[in-house]
């Protein structure tokens, strides 16, 4: 790979960042904006590119969306300040030039289409589409399976590629690897930040809590490998329940860290509980993995801009109920949308957090309503709990619903041509018990986390509290036990 090339694409998403700051500033407040300002910056050309390339895609899309970006960051500009702290950028910098650095010497160790004998991958159709809209005067993309047919798929992350490729003049050939270095970057600073941000107004480092959640979106997997490690110190006797508890094959116990794969720890849940001699399991992959796999695939390409929504939620959540609006109701549908547009299966998620945000969200969200509205509906939820409980619930509902009906608007062509447009389109659902175990595996730095923050608040209850918090861990344990008893006998019933 050419250095020279590395350096400008490394060079192209740290000016897009710094161009974006004062957007980000205005949008997020109280909050580590800096590391915002990537996702922020692409999100903001995405839209208006994809909205322009209906007409003419390319350059015109692409200076159309550089000179939105600019507009609204001079606008925000005029409204906020901006600390351009030497060091705080330089923090942030290190930390996109490092993520950046990393894959690019994954990718030129081992820049092959299928980096193991067992998987390709979906490195054909990722680098099809990047060609397919290269070759394209005007969106949708030409199918590259099917002439004359266009792109049945959600494209959006490989359309910014292709941006960027036109941006600096690289052909797919590099802008392919390039790009997947660039988004990885993205998602650890955009993790950096988020992880800062929420720290703020507590006695914890900032820079410990960045680098902790840099490390566990980007690094660190699930459970797999440390049980693996726990059963190769511990003796066969001990090392053969846990292996059996946690759904590991039954040589675990012979594995030594010469035998690490990264593939394990993406294949843990099976798929078939009743028979597990079928050698089928379900993808738990991890950020990493996928980077190490080295597929530019939709659900990697929307990782950070979903971290960017959660960003722009914690800043709706500090805010003063004007700025709520502003976010709630003008920014996050387009990029809600836009997040659809590059993975539709991250749509359902961003509009969860949405909704959890609104209804948990301290003061009343009807603070939200135009004051005439609201003088007439908070005292109804006044009234009482109940009251106050309904109304957060019924606002958080009918809020999920303008911003979805938002984020459909904005990214109304991917909608018509491709998720309407395509009708044999359909969802499976999973009609299986997920093992205990290897379900712990899988989720289980989460219960940690979930763990220490239950163990504070129960400290801090009342008797009562506890008692209530008590009951409801012995119900769901009672409710794991049915599929326990399944699983020994073989059936499948749930």
């Amino acid at each position: 790979m050419e250095l020279g090339l590395v350096v400008l694409w490394m060079a192209v998403f740290l000016l897009l960042g710094f161009a974006a700051l004062p957007l980000s500033a205005w949008l997020l407040p109280e909050t580590e904006y800096i590391g915002f300002a990537i996702p922020l910056a692409l999100a903001v050309v995405g839209v208006v590119a994809h909205l322009v390339g209906q007409v003419a895609f390319g350059w015109p899309a692409l200076l159309a969306g550089l000179a939105v970006l600019l507009a609204l960051s001079v606008t925000a500009a005029g409204r906020t300040e901006v600390d351009l702290d030497p060091d705080r950028l330089t923090e942030y910098g290190l930390v996109f030039v490092a993520a950046f650095s990393l894959v690019v010497v994954i990718r030129g160790i081992d820049p092959s289409v299928a980096p193991l004998p067992v998987a390709v991958g979906e490195k054909f159709l990722d680098f099809g589409l990047l060609n397919t809209l290269e070759r394209s005067g005007s969106l949708p993309p030409e199918s590259m399976w099917f002439a004359g047919e266009s792109v049945k798929y959600y494209y959006g992350g490989h359309l910014l590629v292709s941006l960027l490729s036109t941006l600096t003049g690289t052909s797919t050939a590099y802008a392919y690897n390039l790009g997947l270095a660039g988004v990885y970057a993205t998602l650890l600073v955009t993790a950096y930040a988020l992880a800062a941000s929420i720290v703020r107004p507590y006695d914890v480092s900032r820079w410990a809590a960045g680098a902790f959640g840099a490390f566990f979106v980007g690094v660190a997997s699930n459970l797999e490998t440390a049980l693996r490690l726990a059963a190769w110190l511990l003796p066969d006797g001990a090392a053969e329940p846990l292996a059996s508890w946690a759904g590991m094959d039954a040589g675990v116990a012979a594995w030594s860290p010469a035998d690490f794969s990264y593939w394990d720890a993406s294949r843990v849940i099976p798929v078939e509980p009743g028979n597990p001699d079928s050698g089928f399991t379900a993808a738990t992959e991890f950020p990493l993995f996928a980077w190490l796999n080295g597929d530019l695939h939709a659900h990697m390409l929307s990782q950070p801009f979903m971290l960017l929504v959660a960003g722009l939620l914690l800043a709706f959540w500090r805010s003063p109920a004007r700025h709520r609006r502003l976010l709630l109701f003008g920014f996050l549908p387009p990029l809600v949308g836009f997040l659809g547009f590059v993975n539709l299966w991250s749509l359902p998620t961003a509009l969860g957090l949405t909704a959890l945000t609104v209804f948990f969200v301290p003061e009343n969200p009807l603070e939200l309503l135009p004051s005439a509205v609201r003088s007439r509906l908070l005292p109804l939820a006044d009234r009482g709990r109940v009251h106050d409980e309904v109304s957060r619930l019924i606002f958080a509902a009918l809020s999920v619903a303008v911003v979805a009906l938002g984020a459909v608007v904005w990214t109304l062509p991917f909608w018509a041509a491709v998720v309407l447009g395509t009708p044999d389109q359909s969802v499976g659902y999973w009609d299986q018990w997920t093992p205990l175990g290897p379900l712990v595996v899988v989720l289980g730095g989460f219960l940690v986390a979930i763990g220490f923050y239950l163990a504070r608040a129960l400290r801090e209850q009342d008797a009562r509290a506890r008692q209530v918090w008590c009951l409801g861990l012995v119900f769901s344990w009672l409710e794991s036990r049915p599929y326990s008893a399944s699983r020994r006998s073989g059936s499948r019933s749930r």
